[in-house]
C-alpha cells in the first residue's frame, strides 16, 4: 500500500486538513507528478469566481500502470449560489 499526502491547508477555511492519495503499489506506481493546481487571479486582483469555487487548493498526482498514465485530482468545491463579483 502506498500513500501520498498533501501539505496542510492553511487558514481558517483549511481547518489544518491534509488530503491523501492511497494506492495499491502492486497495481500502480507514482509516475512523478504531484502538485497543487493554482488558478491565476483576474487582472483586477483578488480571487475571481473560478478561484472562489474551491474551498481548498486542488492537488493532482499521476500514476502509471503498464503503458497507461492516470492523473487524479482532489477537489473540495463550494456548492450553492454561484460566486459573483469580488466578494465571497
Amino acid at each position: 500500500m502506498g500513500v501520498i499526502l498533501t501539505d496542510v491547508t492553511r487558514g481558517d477555511a483549511g481547518n489544518d486538513e491534509r488530503l491523501a492519495f492511497l494506492f495499491d503499489t502492486r497495481r500502480v506506481k507514482p509516475s512523478g507528478l504531484a502538485c497543487e493546481l493554482i488558478l491565476p487571479e483576474p487582472d483586477g486582483g483578488g480571487a475571481g469566481p473560478a478561484v472562489r469555487q474551491f474551498a481548498r487548493t486542488p492537488d493532482a498526482v499521476s500514476f502509471a500502470s503498464g503503458a497507461e498514465t492516470l492523473v487524479l485530482v482532489t477537489l473540495h468545491v463550494r456548492w450553492g449560489e454561484p460566486a459573483t463579483g469580488s466578494g465571497s
